[in-house]
């Protein structure tokens, strides 16, 4: 069974002087198997965002 996160990002800010700028990306990742809970010490009771893979393909880092 194939898995499909899509992955929207859209940023509004400010620049020097005043002005706005904005950023937009979308990216669709696709896996080719079941998620899968990897016990306590990756699932916590915390809520952890931006998942980002080691170039590597080794290692997954979390934000807090």
């Amino acid at each position: 069974m194939k898995t499909f996160f899509s992955l929207l990002l859209t940023l509004n800010f400010l620049l020097p002087f005043g002005d706005e700028g904005s950023c937009f990306a979308q990216d669709v990742i696709v896996f080719d198997a079941e998620p899968e809970n990897l016990g306590p010490k990756v699932n916590t009771e915390y809520s952890e965002i931006s998942p980002t893979i080691s170039p590597d393909g080794k290692t997954l880092f979390v934000t807090r």
